[in-house]
């Protein structure tokens, strides 16, 4: 059977080893292991594959790739292009959905999404003892581009004073690690095509677009003139030198549509042989069979989620042409 009658993700030259368990109860009685055979000699993937129906069939997907990415958050979609830029083959497994949706992309059409919908997840605190035991809602993106495909869009690094202090907390005894200000700042200035700044904050030449505003309400200059009476300066740059003043932010936006890191970093690989994109793919365990040598075999929990039953049932309906 030629490869183009074959589900993509199963067409491979390399024989794939499996073993199905046997376990009777909770998700772990539909688990089904294969080891996978990187296309770097010196890796060997084992992923394990989580279905929440009870179906066991003896092959699965086999991934051939120089790296695997878990999360296709902000930092995961960056990782994933630099990787790319080398010509590496790179696996991106994200929990979340598929971040093309209308409401996604203009700009206040995120407040409709944000409440009961599928792409975000709320997350609680622990009860905070200095906040009288209140306990806190964090919402996260269940989308791949995480929070950049469903905040409101602004564009805002932090103060330097807080990477150097995270640095000190991180990095414990690595001196290899350095999560510090004058090591990430490059990142942030080469990732940034930025429609206004191009000085030692700021670039042009990178895949996230930063805009102003087009319209701003005249209001706005009203509030931004009684700060300043009060004493506070005023400051067109909230990414410059110093993030203390009062004025008007910028966005992670381009002629009226978001910018988040999907838009930015994984859009224009689509067509990319080398990337295999994995939604709704969430990864639950990390698995190290050999602790004294952590980097010589890695596994894998992959639990397919409601949006996997069709390409289950298209795996299905394959094997039922081979019978």
């Amino acid at each position: 059977m030629d490869s183009e009658s074959i589900p993509a993700d199963l067409s491979s030259e390399k024989p794939i080893k499996s073993t199905l368990s046997g376990r009777n109860s909770g998700v772990e009685r539909n688990l089904a292991k294969v080891e996978v055979e990187g296309s770097n000699p010196s890796l060997h993937h084992k992923l394990e594959f989580v279905f929440a129906l009870p179906i066991l069939y003896s092959f699965l997907v086999l991934i051939k790739s120089d790296y695997i990415v878990i999360g296709g958050g902000a930092s995961g979609c960056a990782v994933t292009s630099s990787l790319l830029k080398s010509n590496l083959k790179v696996t991106l497994f994200e929990a979340g959905h598929s971040h093309h949706n209308f409401l996604l992309n203009v700009p206040a059409g995120f407040f409709k999404l944000l409440n009961n919908t599928k792409y975000a997840e709320y997350y609680k605190t622990n009860p905070q003892h200095h906040l009288g035991k209140k306990v806190n809602i964090i919402p996260q993106g269940n989308v791949l581009g995480g929070g950049t495909s469903i905040n409101s869009q602004i564009y805002m690094r932090g103060r330097s004073e807080d990477y150097n202090e995270w640095n000190k907390i991180l990095r414990v005894n690595n001196d290899t690690v350095n999560w510090g200000w004058d090591a990430v700042f490059p990142y942030f200035k080469n990732m940034e095509n930025n429609e206004r700044f191009e000085n030692k904050y700021h670039g042009k030449q990178g895949k996230l677009n930063i805009s102003d505003s087009k319209f701003v309400n005249p209001l706005t200059y009203d509030f931004i003139d009684s700060v300043s009476n009060l004493g506070i300066e005023k400051t067109n740059d909230f990414n410059g030198e110093f993030q203390k003043g009062v004025g008007k932010y910028q966005y992670m936006n381009s002629k009226g549509q978001r910018s988040s890191a999907a838009h930015a970093f994984i859009d224009p690989e689509m067509n990319n042989q080398n990337l295999k994109l994995k939604l709704n793919s969430k990864v639950i365990k990390i698995i190290i069979e050999n602790l004294k040598n952590p980097s010589s075999i890695m596994g894998l929990s992959v639990c397919v989620g409601k949006m996997g039953y069709n390409q289950i049932k298209k795996y299905l309906k394959f094997l039922i042409k081979l019978i």
